[in-house]
């Protein structure tokens, strides 16, 4: 009869190379995906504090109304156009990866697309969608500047984190904004494989973020926080699916494609019975001499 053991002191071996991995190793792609998601933490709330402390929110505001009692944004260009037209880029990259996910089922020269794909759509429904436009903008209340009575409305200014007495819809964050933001996106997939497409979509993400942004604030329908935020948030959700998604890091608890490899062993044979182990993560790789009591 074979007796199956696990050496307690048997290193665990990454399947693709059958080396032993170093545990400190194990923990290092895990930290550093939390310490950068630590990190945009600690720029949005140091970029908000600062807001905070200049009044920023409420003084450019006042710089963009005019004495007339009208927002320059509303109906003029280019601030009505990049407001028609902000959402339509996400929206079609958004499509063109559901399309390229569902195809690439049937289609085996786009299978390789799929997990781009899954990353764009899921992006594009929990970061603008769910998270910006149904559970913050329609909770949190806080009312936009065109509804403040300095403006002529009929509520008292409020901070983003303070719930305050908009309806829903209200101000924060830019819905607008997040879904300009999210064509960021492809630096999430790129990064590891090309930088030069990396920060170009990094870059002309953020960029056409905020001038979608800046086209509502001149339009009175956003603070300079509301912005910001959107576009944290939005690089916030997508840092997370990376980690499910893209398969950014191979060796870590967070990945359920990394297995352990331990041998099963022969009690009187000691040497590796060739047999895959009873827990399914375990398979045996090589013989192990070892002496066993």
């Amino acid at each position: 009869m074979m007796q199956k053991l696990f050496p307690p002191d048997y290193p665990p071996v990454d399947s693709r190379t059958n080396t032993p991995i170093p545990s400190d190793s194990l923990r290092a792609p895990v930290q550093a995906r939390f310490n950068h998601i630590f990190t945009v933490m600690l720029l949005l709330i140091s970029i908000s504090l600062i807001i905070l402390m200049t009044g920023a929110d409420l003084a450019l505001e006042h710089l963009i109304f005019n004495p007339n009692h009208q927002w320059p944004g509303q109906g003029k260009p280019p601030w009505s156009t990049l407001y028609t037209v902000g959402p339509l880029p996400g929206l079609i990259l958004g499509g063109t990866a559901l399309v390229c996910g569902v195809l690439g089922t049937f289609i085996s020269c786009l299978k390789k697309f799929r997990k781009p794909a899954v990353f764009l759509v899921l992006l594009l429904i929990v970061g603008p969608g769910l998270i910006t436009n149904v559970i913050l903008k329609d909770h949190v209340g806080r009312p936009r500047p065109q509804e403040l009575k300095t403006f002529g409305g009929e509520y008292q200014f409020v901070q983003f984190w303070t719930p305050g007495p908009g309806k829903k819809n209200s101000s924060f964050p830019s819905g607008h904004a997040s879904i300009a933001f999210y064509m960021m996106a492809p630096w999430f997939i790129f990064r590891k494989k090309s930088r030069t497409i990396a920060l170009f979509s990094l870059n002309t993400g953020l960029l056409f973020g905020f001038l979608v942004g800046a086209a509502r604030i001149m339009q009175g329908a956003h603070f300079l926080s509301d912005i910001v935020w959107a576009g944290g948030l939005v690089y916030i959700v997508a840092e997370v699916l990376s980690w499910y998604c893209l398969d950014d890091f191979n060796i870590s608890f967070l990945n359920p494609t990394f297995s352990r490899t331990y041998p099963a062993v022969d009690a009187r044979q000691h040497t590796c019975s060739g047999r895959e182990l009873s827990e399914p993560a375990l398979t045996c790789k090589y013989p192990v001499t070892r002496q066993i009591p």
